[in-house]
């Protein structure tokens, strides 16, 4: 179901929303990190800001290649970020099911942006996107047809996979464009995978344990706030890429022996050196990260 700009509750309005995911799309194509851009985002702001942020980067080049289609000469980088935010969200997306937002509220709430951040922007802003709604069939199907619309990745990254994934390469874009599940890590000093799963199948919470690959991983049937998470508090589990759950268990196989030393050069947030910890709580372990500011993060996951 398609929501409203200012949902029930105390939702901040979709306008504001709109705003910040655009400056992330512009400090990405700028080269910047989202995930250090969302820092930046004020708190109240920051998990509607990621989940647009997000769907509008998985659909960028389509979006891209239709905002060259309906205005060849690019806007100001300001204007462009919004107006490439607002037609990737409105892009059709068989997968999704139904749109974040009615078409209607979603150029209405884009033009309500533009007249906050470039007022002489939102007749261009609004004109644009009225467009796209009329021809949008047309101006997809024409955007598909590029490599940059039909995959949704730098065509120097399109290329370097199809060089050394030959058979393989369109499988691993597609793949990289969906969402992935919310995985979590149990501290294996305190439970198993097994028993988390029944404690969240006792709230109703559908989940299921990833295997031995990774013993200590429950991917969630859906996202959900971490304050849902029975013990997230205490430390019992916390948010971990399944990938990420891998190297832990390599370092310290059957019997790395308490005391032995371990460098983690690269360690924000702190994800693998707490793993690392609760597997082996004896280790001399040492931490660090070319960026002191993430590196705060560590410590901030270890307390």
């Amino acid at each position: 179901m398609s929501q409203s700009p200012q949902s029930a509750g105390h939702a901040p309005p979709l306008h504001r929303l709109l705003s910040q995911a655009a400056d992330a799309v512009q400090g990405v194509r700028e080269g910047q990190s989202l995930t250090e851009l969302m820092t930046r985002v004020p708190a109240e702001l920051r998990p509607g800001t990621q989940a647009l942020a997000f769907t509008a980067l998985r659909r960028l080049g389509g979006a891209e290649a239709a905002r060259k289609q309906l205005a060849p000469k690019a806007p100001p980088p300001r204007v462009d970020a919004l107006l490439l935010v607002a037609l990737a969200l409105l892009w059709p997306d068989a997968e999704a099911g139904a749109a974040m937002y009615a078409d209607h509220t979603l150029v209405d709430q884009a033009v309500h942006a533009a007249k906050l951040r470039a007022p002489a922007s939102a007749a261009f802003i609004n004109a644009v996107l009225r467009r796209f709604l009329r021809e949008r069939g047309a101006l997809v199907a024409a955007a598909e047809r590029s490599p940059l619309g039909a995959f949704n990745h730098p065509a120097w990254w399109v290329e370097k996979l199809r060089l050394d994934w030959p058979a393989q390469w369109q499988a691993i874009l597609a793949a990289s464009n969906r969402p992935p599940p919310m995985t979590l890590r149990v501290n294996a000093r305190h439970s198993t995978a097994a028993e988390y799963v029944d404690r969240l199948a006792a709230i109703a919470m559908p989940s299921h344990a990833l295997g031995p690959q990774a013993p200590q991983a429950v991917v969630l049937a859906a996202p959900a706030p971490v304050t849902a998470l029975p013990g997230f508090a205490e430390g019992w589990v916390s948010v971990q890429d399944a990938a990420a759950q891998l190297a832990a268990p390599l370092v310290v196989g059957d019997g790395l022996r308490a005391g032995a030393r371990v460098l983690d050069a690269c360690a924000a947030p702190g994800g693998k050196t707490a793993h690392l910890l609760e597997l082996q709580p004896d280790l001399a372990l040492t931490a660090l990260d070319a960026d002191a500011r993430r590196l705060t993060r560590v410590q901030d996951n270890l307390n």
